[in-house]
């Protein structure tokens, strides 16, 4: 570390003043000198010195005419050492380089000094899975920082980031799942025999070199068909304009008991996975609570069993008990049903979320998420101001 103490401090670098170039070198140290001159002087009459000791002058006689004459430069006074002097005037001093910082108040700083966007996108090809157990692959079509391998992406940067995937088997139902460093963490979303489907979910506080893949929950073959995509984004930092304070929540539906029907019913999430501020309410009115005002996004999926005999239904999120945004939804009696949602809202502090479910044609118990093995989960998150 360089060594300041007792002296000023120089902006490193060259720039020209009144044709006169100062330059300083980083990191080095310089001394303090005053600028070399000399004085002149004009007197009437000759001068003679009168005491060479003290060195003072006086005329020689009252008529002498006016001379010329010079001082030469100083010298020690025997007490303070020899004069420092030199092409300008300075004191002593250390050369540094000065950054100007600033924040506009409504921008998150970067958790890392790379402030790229971090994404990737790629396409999925046929493939035999084994559940729980095959990452699904894919083809890379864009990769911000070269870090899809295959069937795995190994995160460049840390943050926050949004897993979605579009696929389907011509056989098989299933859910797929996220998994972070081999462990599964989150649903992704429902996916509807040789119908499509998907989801997308948020993986927060990853740090750099976890590693995500997505992984199905029953064996099965995937379709042939190059419009399946699975993508990855990092939402936090200056890939979004993120609040400056982490707001995410985390429910389940923890058992299978509960029901929903033809007209819309709320669905009473009774566990928790993470609730950074407290906000998720699951034994009274399982909603969720804005601890502070911003942009938001309320995504997750449901999952109903084989048995359901619906034709299919809505998602409805309510907000201060009215709805405000509805995804439709299909059913099937053989295959079971579900769906991936995702909805953004702005809110101010107070404001709450519940998210209601409608079906058509018959009621149906909603799939539990207990092991995060497949079924229903409500995921909150700020993302913006």
């Amino acid at each position: 570390m360089p060594d300041a103490r007792g002296i000023f401090l120089s902006g490193a670098g060259s720039q020209t003043i009144s044709s006169i170039t100062y330059t300083r070198t980083l990191g080095a140290i310089q001394g303090d000198q005053f600028q070399g001159h000399k004085h002149g002087f004009t007197r009437s009459g000759s001068l003679t010195l009168s005491n060479s000791d003290t060195g003072q002058i006086a005329p020689a006689t009252t008529n002498d005419q006016g001379i010329g004459s010079g001082i030469q430069n100083p010298t020690t006074d025997g007490t303070n050492g020899t004069p420092r002097t030199g092409s300008e005037t300075r004191p002593a001093n250390l050369a540094v380089a000065y950054h100007i910082c600033f924040s506009s108040g409504n921008v998150q700083l970067a958790d890392s000094t790379d402030t790229r966007v971090v994404s990737f996108t790629g396409t999925i090809t046929t493939l035999a899975l084994t559940a729980n157990t095959t990452n699904i692959p894919a083809t890379t079509v864009k990769d911000s920082h070269s870090a899809w391998s295959s069937n795995q992406y190994t995160v460049p940067v840390p943050g926050d980031y949004n897993v979605s995937l579009f696929a389907y088997s011509v056989a098989t139902g299933f859910v797929s799942q996220a998994y972070v460093n081999g462990t599964k963490v989150k649903s992704i979303g429902w996916h509807v025999v040789n119908a499509g489907g998907g989801g997308s979910t948020i993986l927060p506080n990853l740090k750099a070199g976890d590693i995500i893949s997505v992984r199905s929950n029953a064996s099965l073959t995937l379709a042939n068909d190059n419009d399946q995509n699975i993508n990855i984004e990092r939402i936090s930092g200056p890939s979004a304009i993120a609040a400056s304070e982490l707001v995410t929540a985390t429910a389940r539906r923890a058992s299978s008991s509960f029901t929903v029907g033809t007209s819309a019913t709320k669905v009473q999430w009774n566990a928790e996975n993470e609730d950074s501020h407290g906000a998720m309410d699951t034994t009274t009115n399982y909603r969720f609570t804005v601890p502070i005002s911003g942009r938001y996004q309320n995504s997750g999926a449901i999952s109903f069993p084989a048995t359901a005999s619906f034709t299919g239904g809505s998602i409805l999120l309510y907000k201060n008990g009215t709805p405000i945004k509805t995804q439709v939804f299909m059913g099937s009696a053989s295959v079971g049903s579900g769906s991936a949602f995702n909805f953004d809202d702005r809110a101010v502090a107070g404001d709450y979320y519940e998210i209601y479910i409608s079906t058509n044609g018959a009621s149906a118990g909603l799939l539990s998420d207990g092991t995060i093995s497949g079924g229903s989960t409500w995921d909150v998150k700020r993302i913006g101001l």
